[in-house]
C-alpha cells in the first residue's frame, strides 16, 4: 500500500497551494483525504492526472521582466523532454493546451488540474536573472555581460563567470576543448587568407556589438559573398558562425534568406554582437533588396500592435550579418554610394576553399569544434576594454583609408572595413593564425574593385543600349540632315536617330531620341535597375543632350504622338546589324 503522507506533508511545508496533487514515480496524482478507523489521517490515490512533469528552473528577463520556466516532462509514450514555457502558458486553460503539441500530457479533461500542479511546481524553484539577448548585453551602466556559449561579465575591470542565464531559442552550444579548436583551425587557415577573412567576419560581429554606442561604425554591417556554386561560399559562412555555436542545430546562427521579414527580425532582435549567416540570397522573398538592406542595417524591428497590450517595445540589434548567394544582394550596380555602399560590403568571385578536400576539412571542423573561439575572443575584447578597441579601430581605419580610392564615402567606408582587420587582430591575440595585414589588404582591394565597377556603370549601360539599338536598327526612324526621314516599315518605333549626311549612303548617327519610359525599361531589362544613377553618369560624361533649360527631357513626336524623350549622344556610330 502506498504511503503518501510524507510527500503531502512535504508539499504543505513547501507552501504548496494544492498539496494533495503530488508527483509519484512517473506520474502526477490527485490524492484524496480519508480517515482510518482509529481516526488517523490517510491519503489515497483518487486519479492519475498526467505523466510526470516538473518545473526545474525559473527565469525573470532583465529587460522585459517576463517570467519563463524550464519544464521537464515525460510524454505519454515515456520519452523525457524539456521546453521553456511562459507564466501565462501554465496559468491559462486555453494556453496550456498548446503545450500538447510538444508532447506534454495535457488535454481538455485534465488541464485545470495540471495548472494547479504547475502552480505548486513554480513555488519550489528560485528565480534566476535571464535574457533572450545575445552578445554584449548591458545589464547596468557599470558593467557589460557577454552572452554566448559562455556567459561572462566584467565588473570593476574584473572578468568572471556571470550568473545571468540565456533563455532564448538560438543555439549557442559549444563542443571541443578550446586549445584543440585553435590548433585545428590554424591548420585550416594557415595557407588560405580568404578563410582567414571568413573567420574575421565572424569575430567582426563582436566589434560591431562592442562599439555600438559610439557612432563610429554602422549599427549593423551586411557582408555579402557571391559567386558560382564551386567557390565555397556556404562553407565559409558555416566556418564564420561555428565560432559561436552549432551550425547544424535547427535554431542555429546559420539560416537562409528563404524566410519572411518578420521571422528574420525575430532571429536578429536582441543580438548585440554575434554573427548571423543567411545563405542562398537567390531565395530571398523580399524583392526590394535595397530596402531590406537598409532595414537590416538600421537594426530596429517594425512596430507591432498586440491585442490587449498596445504597441510592443521595439527591439534592436547590432551585429554583422554574413550573406551568400550566386547573385548580388543589392538591386543595382550603383550601390547608392551614400547609403548602401557603407552598409553592404560585397565580396564577389572570391575562391573561399581551394579544393573539395579543403571544403570537407572545414565542414568536419565546424561539426567537431564550435562555440569556443567566439567566447574566447569576446573575453579578450572585454579585457582590452573600450578605449583600446576604439584606438585599434581608429588606427585600422586610417591605414585602410590610405589604401582606398577617393570617393564621397571613403572615410565612412574605411570605418566599416576596419571592423574586419580589428577582428583579425583580436583573433591573432587569441592564438588563431590570422594575418591582420593580409585582411586589411584584401578588404581594401575588394572595396576598390567594387568602386571601379560602380564607376563604370554608365559606360556599361551605354554599351548595353548601343547593342540593343543595333539589334533593333530596323525599328529606328532615321532623320536626315536635309530634313527628310526614313521611317520603319514594320513594327513600332523604338527610337529616332538624328545624324549627319543627306542620304543613307553617307549617313552617320549622332544622337538617339529614346522615349523616356521605354529607355528605363530597356535599362532595367539589361540589369541596370537604378536608371537615375545611369542618367547621372551619362550626364557627367557628356552622353546626354540637354534641352534649352538645362534639363534632360525633349519633346518629340514618335508615330504622330508627342512624348518625352531622352537624347543620347552616340557620336557617329553605325546602328546597322553586321
Amino acid at each position: 500500500m502506498d504511503n503518501f503522507t510524507s510527500v503531502v506533508e512535504k508539499n504543505k511545508k513547501a507552501g504548496y497551494k494544492y498539496p494533495l496533487i503530488v508527483i509519484w514515480n512517473d506520474n502526477v496524482l490527485q490524492l484524496k483525504l480519508t480517515f482510518l478507523d482509529d481516526g488517523q489521517i490517510n491519503y489515497k490515490r483518487e486519479m492519475i492526472v498526467s505523466r510526470k512533469m516538473e518545473i526545474v528552473e525559473a527565469y525573470e528577463d532583465i529587460q522585459t521582466k517576463e517570467i519563463t520556466y524550464k519544464l521537464c516532462f515525460l510524454t505519454v509514450s515515456g520519452i523525457s523532454k524539456e521546453i521553456n514555457v511562459t507564466a501565462l502558458q501554465i496559468a491559462d486553460t486555453n494556453k496550456i493546451l498548446e503545450l500538447a503539441r510538444f508532447g506534454v500530457d495535457v488535454n481538455a479533461i485534465n488541464s485545470k488540474t495540471v495548472i494547479k500542479h504547475l502552480n505548486n511546481e513554480a513555488i519550489k524553484v528560485k528565480f534566476k536573472n535571464a535574457t533572450t539577448s545575445i552578445g554584449f548585453v548591458k545589464v547596468e551602466e557599470k558593467h557589460t555581460v557577454f552572452v554566448g556559449s559562455r556567459t561572462i561579465e566584467q565588473i570593476d575591470g574584473k572578468i568572471k563567470k556571470s550568473e545571468l542565464e540565456y533563455s532564448g531559442s538560438i543555439s549557442l552550444d559549444r563542443k571541443g576543448k578550446l586549445e584543440n579548436a585553435i590548433s585545428e583551425i590554424n591548420t585550416i587557415l594557415e595557407n588560405n587568407p580568404n578563410l582567414q577573412l571568413a573567420v574575421s567576419m565572424g569575430i567582426g560581429a563582436l566589434v560591431v556589438g562592442y562599439l555600438r554606442d559610439f557612432g563610429i561604425i554602422q549599427p549593423n554591417i551586411v557582408a555579402h559573398i557571391s559567386g558560382d556554386s564551386t567557390t565555397g561560399k556556404t562553407t565559409a559562412l558555416k566556418l564564420a558562425v561555428s565560432l559561436f555555436g552549432n551550425v547544424l542545430d535547427n535554431n542555429s546562427l546559420f539560416s537562409s534568406w528563404n524566410t519572411t521579414d518578420n521571422a528574420m527580425q525575430e532571429m536578429l532582435a536582441g543580438n548585440e554582437g554575434i554573427p548571423v549567416a543567411l545563405d542562398e540570397a537567390g531565395m530571398m522573398r523580399n524583392k526590394n533588396r535595397t530596402a531590406l538592406i537598409y532595414a537590416l542595417s538600421q537594426g530596429k524591428e517594425k512596430q507591432r500592435m498586440y491585442f490587449g497590450k498596445g504597441n510592443n517595445e521595439i527591439r534592436t540589434w547590432n551585429t554583422l550579418i554574413i550573406s551568400s548567394g550566386e547573385i548580388p544582394i543589392d538591386d543595382d550596380d550603383s550601390d547608392q554610394a551614400t547609403g548602401v555602399g557603407v552598409r553592404l560590403v560585397k565580396f564577389n568571385g572570391i575562391q573561399w576553399t581551394i579544393s573539395a578536400e579543403e571544403a570537407d576539412n572545414v565542414i568536419k571542423y565546424t561539426t567537431s569544434y564550435y562555440g569556443t573561439i567566439g567566447s574566447r575572443c569576446a573575453r579578450l575584447i572585454m579585457k582590452l576594454g573600450l578605449e583600446r578597441i576604439k584606438q585599434l579601430h581608429q588606427k585600422e581605419a586610417k591605414l585602410i583609408s590610405e589604401l582606398l580610392y577617393e570617393s564621397k564615402v571613403k572615410e565612412r567606408l574605411a570605418n566599416t572595413l576596419a571592423v574586419f582587420s580589428v577582428a583579425a587582430i583580436v583573433l591573432k591575440k587569441s592564438g588563431v593564425k590570422v594575418e591582420p595585414d593580409k585582411i586589411r589588404e584584401i578588404v581594401s582591394e575588394n572595396a576598390n574593385l567594387q568602386h571601379n565597377i560602380k564607376s563604370s556603370l554608365g559606360e556599361r549601360a551605354f554599351i548595353a543600349i548601343k547593342s540593343y539599338l543595333i539589334s533593333k536598327s530596323s525599328l529606328i526612324e532615321k532623320r536626315l540632315k536635309n530634313g527628310s526621314a526614313i521611317v520603319p516599315l514594320l513594327g513600332d518605333y523604338v527610337a529616332i536617330a538624328y545624324g549627319t549626311g543627306s542620304n543613307l549612303e553617307n549617313y552617320k548617327t549622332e544622337e538617339i531620341a529614346f522615349e523616356r519610359k521605354a529607355l528605363e525599361k530597356v535599362l532595367r531589362e539589361n540589369g541596370f535597375a537604378n536608371t537615375k544613377e545611369v542618367l547621372n553618369q551619362w550626364k557627367k560624361t557628356n552622353r546626354l543632350k540637354e534641352n534649352n533649360k538645362g534639363g534632360l527631357y525633349h519633346k518629340v513626336k514618335m508615330g504622330g504622338i508627342q512624348v518625352d524623350s531622352i537624347r543620347l549622344l552616340i557620336g557617329g556610330t553605325e546602328l546597322e546589324e553586321d
